[in-house]
């Protein structure tokens, strides 16, 4: 839950409650142009620009057998958002990683090796802990749910061997409150947006950027 700081909050109390008082005048209408309060987020892995990067998505059967895109979507729109986000960062083709994966007949593979594969330098690999856009015994009901670890594989290291990093996990929820009427939305437009918030995030992994205190 977002807090305010605790003085920020009574000048404004003073200011609304008794008009006058000196200050006021420009303090409103400077909180009303800057917005709400912020801070810095440092980015967890910092040496994607200018690199290759291949997302390789592990997605269990119990998901794909509901949901038989969601690999290739995820791995589409984090390499989207990465494009959009990093610097000079290029991304292999999903598609061609969804044929490459999908060849292997537990739909697992080696990150280091699927990355020198597509000769990649870094490999963002997400498992896919959860992935739903109905509740549970709610067949009227939607709400995307996503949920994956993310781990970092450098492989363009001095000693030659790859580097392991394992960043925090990316969870999101859309519609975060209530969940959304079938007759409100589609399951398509849904799983759309809910795979646009979660790429979003990933991406902001590799960056610094501001959020809400």
């Amino acid at each position: 839950m977002s807090r305010k700081s605790p003085t920020l909050a009574c000048l404004v109390a003073v200011c609304l409650l008794i008009p006058g008082v000196p200050g006021c005048n420009l303090l409103i209408p400077g909180m009303i142009l800057a917005g709400p309060p912020t801070k810095k987020v440092e980015p967890e892995f910092a040496r994607l620009a200018g690199k290759r990067v291949l997302v390789l998505v592990w997605t269990p059967p119990s998901i794909l057998t509901n949901y038989p895109y969601a690999r290739y979507d995820i791995a589409k729109y984090v390499g989207d958002a990465l494009r959009s986000e990093i610097e000079d960062v290029t991304t292999v083709s999903s598609r061609h990683v969804e044929d490459y994966v999908s060849k292997r007949l537990d739909g697992t593979t080696d990150p280091p090796i699927a990355g020198r594969h597509f000769d990649a330098d870094v490999v963002v690999y997400l498992e896919l802990l959860r992935y739903r856009m109905r509740l549970p015994n709610t067949p009227n009901l939607y709400r995307g749910e996503i949920e994956a670890s993310v781990v970092v594989f450098d492989l363009g290291t001095a000693l030659g061997e790859p580097e392991r990093y394992e960043l925090s996990g990316v969870s999101v929820q859309h519609p975060e409150g209530a969940p959304v009427s079938i007759y409100n939305t589609t399951e398509q437009k849904l799983r759309k947006e809910t795979s646009e918030i979660f790429a979003q995030k990933v991406a902001l992994k590799f960056k610094s950027h501001r959020v809400e205190l």
